[in-house]
């Protein structure tokens, strides 16, 4: 009797297991169903967004989608996203912005004016191309010394973000400096004419530069639901007009969504609607 008892009792045990088990794995399945969903999202927005840039051409930045900034804050299905377009020469371009410009950037986003300038003279030494000499005072040797495998790349900045392997940067840091830096504007400073609200609040240096003939632009959407943000992409694009979509796809990156700074706006409708209307 108590073998036939103890069987019933480890198959109840076994059941009470397996329904916690399917119950987990079914919330894993609709996790993973709501990360998808919204990824597929932020991707649909940044492309549109793309193509909405390239269509407005001599106009752009007049309709819904502007290019200073301003957060576009939608109706994605059941989700809330966020678009946002920059000119990218409103941006500090790391790889030809002088070591002030980075001094006062830094210390604008709460670093201490020393580590500032230690900061700064780091990405200067990371992008010079005095292979094999010290440049700011940085030693290749405090590379090793804080445990990486490698030094300065003496090259420029391939993307934005190689910014998180120079010497001293940390990955808060970094996501506090993302927003405002690029390598696509190919100018000392950066154009006031262009730049967003937030950082011309950092008041940084800007003086008259030439503007390239490109014309490149920074896009990020950013797709949240249940109170979090899910997915959060970046793309870089360069208006061609002999290209058969009028632009070119310089990066596409995932962000980290801590980077999305827009959780408090207002919904003003969809979408596919806002962008897609004439």
């Amino acid at each position: 009797m108590i073998p036939v008892i103890l069987a019933i009792g480890l198959i109840g045990l076994a059941a009470m297991i397996l329904a916690r088990t399917v119950a987990l794995d079914i919330r894993v399945n609709a996790f993973q169903l709501r990360e998808a969903e919204a990824e597929s999202w932020a991707n649909g927005l940044a492309q549109l967004a793309a193509y909405e840039l390239a269509a407005a051409r001599s106009s752009v930045g007049s309709g819904p989608l502007k290019i200073d900034g301003t957060p576009l804050v939608c109706r994605a299905g059941r989700e809330s996203a966020v678009i946002e377009a920059f000119d990218a020469a409103g941006l500090v371009d790391i790889n030809f912005a002088p070591q002030d410009v980075f001094e006062q950037l830094f210390v604008k986003l709460d670093v201490k004016k020393e580590r500032a300038a230690q900061l700064a003279a780091a990405i200067v030494d990371f992008r010079s191309l005095n292979d094999g000499q010290t440049v700011g005072n940085i030693d290749p040797a405090q590379y090793a010394a804080t445990g990486r495998a490698y030094g300065p790349k003496h090259a420029p900045f391939a993307t934005t973000g190689e910014l998180e392997q120079v010497l001293g940067m940390t990955r808060d840091l970094f996501s506090r400096v993302h927003p405002f830096v690029t390598t696509h504007s190919r100018m000392t400073y950066i154009d006031p004419n262009v730049a967003s609200s937030e950082i011309m609040a950092l008041q940084l240096p800007d003086l008259s530069t030439p503007r390239t003939v490109t014309r490149s632009f920074v896009i990020r959407a950013a797709v949240r639901s249940e109170g979090q943000t899910r997915f959060v992409r970046e793309a870089v694009v360069e208006l061609a007009q002999g290209q058969p979509d009028g632009f070119l796809l310089k990066e596409w990156t995932r962000l980290d969504t801590r980077e999305n700074r827009h959780r408090d706006k207002l919904e003003a409708g969809s979408c596919l609607d806002i962008l897609l209307s004439k």
